[in-house]
């Protein structure tokens, strides 16, 4: 690759986030336009329109017509839509933002100078903020057992022992502060070098949505790709708004793409490691019962159920 080429191509996907959608372009629009002037770059952006019925369809063409749309007619998740996308590009970096992503108007070009810096980054994630401005955690460690079971029974949360663990989920802003290898990020937000999909093959389409990053980077750490994670520029992520905000759904794809995970990458322990989560979610449920959440503890009695 010409390391002096910055041309990349944008995938977003979208499903019945007109609103949300219509932002993020407005946004992303912007930071193309200053990434074109202060780069001299190409930037192609590719939305993949995921079935909505919310006219979320008809309002990119009649306000974005410089986006290359892609309209499978039906919602194929987000592993396979994003593959959709990815296969359709035609730059040497890639960046997946969901619909529920605001660039500012830097992001871009300071993605880009991160990797032209970084020779042995070929993932990249940044900070996130939720839509009030809080922070918001982008990514950590792989689940491997020992961190699956230490996850699922809250260990990694324990004050004494967490700043020595390398959790699946980390939560302080701390760890968030500087620059850092990860080995999973969150896929509101994956810049990469083109290569990266054209070595693993993207995502693994068994995943309909959430886990699939961090099974994708589990293949990505396989074959010595490097995750880099940057705090120094920031995109705002809503979160969740694809599933109207509400956490049943996501919660129960991450318990089910957890099993998968695991059932793939860590055969032999899969015996271990089901009780382990079957037994976590009881514990979670337990206490949301004792604490009043009842939404909560019907959410993990349903997970229950499917486990």
């Amino acid at each position: 690759m010409n390391m002096t080429n910055y041309d990349c191509s944008i995938i977003i996907l979208s499903y019945n986030t007109k609103d949300v959608t219509d932002k993020c372009l407005s946004c992303l629009k912007k930071a193309i336009n200053y990434s074109n002037r202060t780069l001299n770059n190409k930037v192609e952006t590719i939305v993949v329109e995921n079935g909505s019925v919310d006219g979320s369809l008809e309002m990119i063409k009649r306000k974005y017509g410089w986006v290359k749309l892609i309209n499978p007619k039906a919602n194929m998740g987000f592993a396979m839509g994003n593959n959709l996308g990815m296969s359709k590009a035609k730059y040497d970096f890639l960046l997946l933002i969901n619909s529920d992503t605001f660039l500012e108007k830097q992001t871009i070009v300071e993605s880009l100078r991160y990797f032209m810096k970084r020779t042995d980054c070929s993932l990249l994630g940044c900070r996130l903020k939720y839509g009030d401005g809080r922070f918001q955690p982008s990514g950590g460690y792989l689940p491997t057992p020992l961190n699956t079971i230490l996850w699922m029974f809250g260990i990694d949360r324990l004050p004494l022992i967490k700043n020595w663990l390398r959790p699946v989920h980390p939560k302080e802003p701390a760890f968030f502060s500087h620059d850092r290898f990860l080995e999973w990020v969150m896929g509101a937000f994956l810049f990469m070098r083109r290569d990266v999909f054209k070595k693993t093959g993207g995502f693994d389409n068994n995943f309909f949505m959430y886990m699939e990053e961090v099974e994708w980077c589990y293949r990505m750490k396989s074959m010595g790709i490097k995750i880099c994670y940057a705090p120094d520029f920031y995109v705002t992520h809503l979160d969740k708004a694809s599933s109207n905000f509400d956490v049943r759904g996501p919660l129960t794809k991450e318990i089910q793409g957890l099993l998968y995970f695991h059932k793939l990458h860590y055969k032999s322990t899969y015996f271990l490691i089901k009780p382990v989560i079957y037994t976590g979610c009881l514990l979670r449920y337990m206490t949301h019962i004792l604490t009043g959440n009842d939404y909560l503890a019907q959410t993990y009695k349903e997970i229950i159920k499917l486990i």
